[in-house]
């Protein structure tokens, strides 16, 4: 059958998936020094948007994490973006596509800095319910330099599990 674009929009949208970090560029703040890549790291994070017809949802994606550090007390990080996802419903599976923008607050020694990024996510979810579905996704995450971060842009790759509900 032909692939079907969400047309009826459903409402409010929320899930929350956890990531682990596959890897990244070496990250250096100003009170550590370079992060190797390939640090273990994991995340945690929670969405609540609003979906519309055809097929885009518009959601704020926040959570937490913290990163294996050879330095000392280990690297954390709150952030949070605005982001914009499209599905198409193919039935047993709903492949999707998301942008998002946003600011990172990273912790790596004393102090708490800011910095701002984006990610691109594409992924699938596979309904258990009207309402309910798993998720799976990767996601790449741009952050440029800014009080959090010294030198360079920091890229990192993302593979995430979840679960969203819609109502």
């Amino acid at each position: 059958s032909e692939p079907r674009i969400e047309r009826d929009g459903r409402g409010l949208v929320f899930g929350m998936s956890a990531a682990f970090l596959l890897g990244t560029t070496p990250l250096t703040t100003l009170e550590v020094p370079d992060q190797p890549s390939l640090q273990p790291a994991w995340s945690a994070q929670g969405r609540f948007g609003f979906e519309l017809p055809p097929g885009i949802a518009i959601a704020l994606v926040a959570g937490g994490g913290g990163m294996a550090s050879a330095h000392g007390a280990p690297p954390l990080f709150l952030r949070a973006l605005v982001d914009v996802r499209y599905t198409i419903d193919l039935g047993p599976v709903r492949p999707f596509a998301s942008v998002g923008v946003g600011f990172l607050m990273l912790k790596a020694g004393p102090n708490l800095r800011a910095t701002f990024g984006g990610e691109a996510t594409i992924g699938v979810d596979i309904p258990v319910a009207s309402w309910a579905a798993i998720e799976a996704s990767v996601g790449a995450e741009v952050l440029v330099p800014g009080d959090a971060l010294r030198d360079a842009m920091v890229f990192a790759i993302l593979p995430r599990v979840g679960a969203g509900f819609r109502y």
